[in-house]
């Protein structure tokens, strides 16, 4: 589900889909590798910090799901939009992050 989201938002901001898919594994592994780097800098005094972490490997590997529907029989819960609605608005908020047409 998250590559359809991911390729989905790529395509909103001009973008191409990503198409290659790569092994979880291989990518918590490299992330961990680039963590120890970071620190071994950080000891002789260089300060890098990668954004490619471990927490985000794991947090983009794991599925997540949400329903409103105990809301909605709890409580009476009615979204304001659709989804797809929501995203679009979502989207537009990142004019910023658009690809540059030549």
């Amino acid at each position: 589900q998250l590559a359809c989201l991911m390729g989905w938002i790529c395509e909103s901001l001009g973008y191409e889909k990503p198409h290659i898919k790569l092994p979880y594994m291989l990518l918590y592994l490299i992330a961990s590798i680039l963590l120890i780097i970071s620190t071994i800098l950080g000891k002789v005094g260089i300060k890098w910090e990668p954004n490619f972490l471990p927490q985000r490997i794991a947090l983009a590997g794991t599925h997540h799901y949400y329903s409103s529907k105990r809301a909605a029989r709890d409580f009476g819960y009615k979204p304001k939009y659709k989804m797809e609605e929501g995203f679009k608005t979502t989207i537009a908020s990142f004019q910023d992050l658009k690809k540059k047409t030549k």
